[in-house]
Formats: structure tokens, C-alpha cells, sequence
């Protein structure tokens, strides 16, 4: 019995199309098949399978070698693997060009021309090293394949102590399922930066190696390892990512509808407050604080801070990329490094985190003030303009809410819609009151708004517009704008500014 350290994808897939081509040969080639899956006696695990692939795979595939057909499992994907072939070679059997003949040469080329090579190597020698090396030159492994491997070969595989197993089915498969539908690559990236340091996509295997390699260098006495006491150490390792993994998945997942991404507290409140900033975050794209905001959360796990500073904290860090989104030109990955060093200095309460963020006074890195965002508001276009169409879209939603008190479902429907045109001079606008104040400053704050009835509004007079449709919007935005302004004019636009310039800063306020 032997563990393979590389190819097992492809041993595994090769026995399948065997047990797929066993429907399709004569019953000598069937014999023959029966004893290229089978062993000629039972091996260590008490299993005659020549190959035993990992417990997610092992019932499906026993089915299928005993019964050359799939079991009830639809979502196996052995049995996935098994139709396909099958599908294939049923194809080429009933096409009259081809028949059995061609399956039956079929089978003779896979088994006389196909040449597998064997290296074995010594107790002594790294398995994870080699298969690293193996993979060097061929298809790029994801570096969540590397870490896992890294990480099971250090423990020994047997059946009176098989770590392996013990530590892959109880703790290493749990930790991964939990990012089924995440990049658990990202995950590690950010949590191996929690303590300060730069990790990268690049580098992030070699940073996972290194602190795998000191787990193993801990366990070891006069040379030799301690596999009970290094599973119990592995195991420690995957509970403290699972418990950051949650926290991960509530900090940066951008569907709030499913519950079990949403932040959880005794206190509705604060539970409300926590999770609208991080949508508010997730809606900008922002993630540069992730790192900082996953140790932010431990330290509130573990009693270091309060959720009154855990909320603090997360809306803090909601003003400042809201309000570099909103003040334009001010890219995230600017402030990349800003983080990393304040997670280096351990600045886990607000006050620290606002001084150290209200003091940065480089272009690339300041929190926009008051003042500073006004002058933006008043003297910017803000629709294909200074700032993103999905960032002003997503403002004037959460100023929708705003003035609903309560959350609101933002569609594909939902669309910005200028309240004087976007192309006036062949409307029924033409030489309206302030005509060209109002055409200079259309794609402004003041003239935005929000629509499900975007078409339907055309390029009617305001008049008109607010009566027919205006005061009729399912949205609270646009239909305050209807009762509020009985014209529009140059006095209606500035006011409406300078409205919707207060909301804002209240909604992302300088904590």
C-alpha cells in the first residue's frame, strides 16, 4: 500500500472510464477490467480497490467499480465524471461509422500506449517538496491544493494511526466547505495580514509553508516528529482560521439576504449598524481594511473591546472609504499599506483608529472633511463624472432609505434618472427658466434621482413629469422631490444640493 503524492486525479479519472468502458467490451475485456480495478487481496485499509481515493469519493467509486454503474448520488462527482464517458462511448457504440470494434481498439490503445511513470521515494525524503517540484512545469495548482497538501503530509497515513484522516475529515474538510461559495484563498491572504505584513496572491503559499514548517520544527524531539502532538497542533491551527472565517464571510459577502452572513448581536442596534456599513463597504468595492476589520472582530470575540467599540470601529472605517469614494479620483489600493501598518501597531479602539485616520494628510490617503465634500457635491458632475454611476446609484439609494426609515430593495430596475433631460435641446425644456444653469449642472447631485419608470419619463417638462410620474415613484427620493419642488429652476436645483448634501454627511459622518 502506498500514498500517492501526485496523480491522483488522473489514476482516479482513468479508473472510471475503465468502469465506463465495461458496458461497452466483450466479457473477456470485462475479466480483464474487474482485475485492473481489484487487487488480488485486501490492503491494509481492508479495502481490494487498486485505488482508494478520499472519503468524498470512496462510496460513490466502490459502487461504481462493484456495479460498473453510478449510485443514487447526482451530485457525486465520480458519478458525474462515470456519465460523461459513458454518454460518449454510448455515442460512438450506436454510431454505425464506429460500433464496438472501434471501442474494443479504443480500450487496446489506452492500455498498450499510455505510459505511466513511478517514482518512489524514501522515508527521508519531503513528499511535499517533491510534489511541488512535480507540478512545477505543468498546470498551475491552486495554491489552496499546495497549502492542503503541504499541511496532510506532515502527518502519517496507517491504519492504526492514520492523523490523516483524522485530521482531513474532522477539521481540514469542515474549515474548507465553510467557502463553498468564497475564495478561501483570500481568506488566508487577509488572515496571515491580521498582524501587519504584506501578503500576496503570489507569495501566500510560501508565507502558509513557513508557519506550517515551525508547527512541524515544535513537535519534533531529538529529530523525530510527534504526530499525536502535531495533529493536536494542526488541529488548534484550523480552529483559530475557521473562527476568523466567519467573521470573513460577514465582512466582505455582498449578498445581506442570506442570514447567515449577517452580523448576529443581543442588541438589534448594533446589529443593524455593523451590517449596513459593511454592505455600505461591500457596495463601494472597498477592501483594503479587511485584514484590520478580521482583528477588530477577534479582539471583540475575545473580550479585548466592547461591541459599542466593535461598532464604532466598522463605521469609522464606512465614513472614510464612502467618503473617498464620493470625493473621487481616490483609489482604495492607495491606502493598502495604511492598513497594514495600523494593524502592525495593534490600534484596536476608535479613538486611536480616528486619530490615526483624520491625521493622514497625503492626497492619496486623507478622509475627506465636510467642506471638502460640499465644494465636491456643488462644483462636480457627479454622473459620468467625478465619481462612479454605481457609487452615486448606491448613494442615492441609501438616501432613499433614509427618508423610508427602513431598509429598501434595490432592483436592476432601479435606475438614476435626471430631472431636467440629459439631451434638453430638442425637448420641451428648450429656453426654460435658467436653461442654462440647469444644462450645465445636469448631471449634478441636485438633479439626480432615482426611477423604476426611467423610460416612461422621456423628456416631458417638469411639470408634467412630477404630476404624471414623480409624485407615482415607488421611491421615497423621488417622490419627496415631486411634493417638495412645484418647479424646477435654478432656486429648486441649489436647494435640493444642499439638501442632499446635508443627508449625506449625516448618513457617513466624520465619527
Amino acid at each position: 500500500c502506498r500514498y500517492v503524492v501526485d496523480g491522483q486525479q488522473r489514476l482516479l479519472t482513468s479508473s472510471i472510464l475503465l468502469c465506463a468502458l465495461y458496458n461497452f467490451v466483450s466479457e473477456d475485456l470485462q475479466n480483464v477490467i474487474d482485475e485492473q480495478l481489484y487487487a488480488k487481496q485486501e490492503s491494509v485499509y481492508r479495502e481490494r480497490l487498486r485505488i482508494i481515493p478520499s472519503q468524498d469519493d470512496l462510496v460513490p467509486y466502490k459502487f461504481l467499480v462493484s456495479r460498473h454503474k453510478p449510485n443514487d448520488d447526482a451530485d457525486a462527482l465520480v458519478n458525474k465524471t462515470f456519465n460523461f464517458f459513458y454518454e460518449e462511448l454510448r455515442k460512438i457504440n450506436e454510431d454505425p461509422e464506429y460500433g464496438p470494434e472501434y471501442i474494443a481498439d479504443f480500450y487496446d490503445k489506452i492500455m498498450t500506449r499510455i505510459h505511466v511513470i513511478q517514482i518512489f521515494i524514501n522515508d527521508g525524503e519531503d513528499p511535499s517538496s517533491i510534489f511541488e517540484n512535480l507540478n512545477g512545469t505543468g498546470e498551475q495548482l491552486k495554491r489552496i491544493d499546495l497549502i492542503r497538501n503541504c499541511i496532510l503530509m506532515k502527518l502519517t497515513s496507517d491504519p492504526n494511526d492514520d492523523y490523516q484522516k483524522i485530521f482531513y475529515e474532522s477539521y481540514w474538510k469542515p474549515f474548507e466547505d465553510i467557502f463553498k461559495e468564497d475564495n478561501i484563498e483570500n481568506f488566508l491572504k487577509y488572515y496571515y495580514m491580521m498582524d501587519g505584513g504584506r501578503v500576496s496572491a503570489s507569495n501566500l503559499y510560501d508565507v502558509v509553508r513557513k508557519d506550517i514548517d515551525g508547527m512541524v520544527e515544535s513537535c519534533k524531539t531529538h529529530g523525530t516528529i510527534n504526530q499525536k502532538a502535531l495533529l493536536e497542533r494542526f488541529e488548534s491551527y484550523v480552529e483559530e482560521m475557521e473562527s476568523s472565517s466567519r467573521d470573513y464571510l460577514i465582512i466582505t459577502h455582498r449578498d445581506p439576504t442570506k442570514d447567515k452572513y449577517r452580523y448576529k448581536s443581543q442588541s438589534s442596534s448594533n446589529a443593524i449598524e455593523i451590517n449596513q456599513s459593511l454592505e455600505n463597504l461591500n457596495s463601494i468595492g472597498a477592501s483594503t481594511f479587511t485584514p484590520y476589520l478580521l482583528s477588530a472582530f477577534k479582539k471583540f470575540r475575545s473580550g479585548t473591546i466592547d461591541e459599542h467599540e466593535l461598532v464604532k470601529i466598522v463605521k469609522t472605517i464606512d465614513s472614510y472609504f464612502t467618503r473617498r469614494s464620493l470625493y473621487g479620483g481616490l483609489k482604495n489600493n492607495a491606502v493598502d499599506k495604511l492598513f497594514i501598518d495600523i494593524c502592525d501597531s495593534q490600534s484596536f479602539h476608535h479613538q486611536e483608529l480616528f486619530d490615526r485616520l483624520s491625521s493622514e494628510t497625503s492626497r492619496s490617503k486623507f478622509w475627506p472633511t465636510d467642506e471638502e465634500l460640499k465644494d465636491v457635491f456643488e462644483n462636480n458632475p457627479y454622473y459620468d463624472g467625478a465619481v462612479g454611476n454605481t457609487i452615486i446609484r448606491f448613494v442615492l439609494h441609501r438616501l432613499d432609505e433614509k427618508i423610508n426609515r427602513k431598509p429598501l430593495q434595490l432592483t436592476n430596475e432601479d435606475t438614476i434618472e435626471h430631472v431636467f433631460p440629459q439631451d434638453p435641446d430638442s425637448s420641451e425644456w428648450y429656453g426654460c427658466k435658467d436653461y442654462d444653469y440647469l444644462k450645465a449642472h445636469r448631471n449634478y447631485l441636485g438633479n439626480l434621482t432615482l426611477s423604476d419608470h426611467n423610460q416612461e419619463h422621456g423628456r416631458k417638462v417638469y411639470e408634467i413629469k412630477r404630476q404624471q410620474y414623480l409624485q407615482k415613484e415607488n421611491h421615497p427620493l423621488t417622490r419627496s422631490l415631486a411634493n417638495e419642488y412645484l418647479t424646477w429652476d435654478k432656486e429648486s436645483f441649489d436647494s435640493r444640493t444642499q439638501k442632499l448634501s446635508k443627508m449625506i454627511l449625516e448618513l457617513w459622518p466624520r465619527l
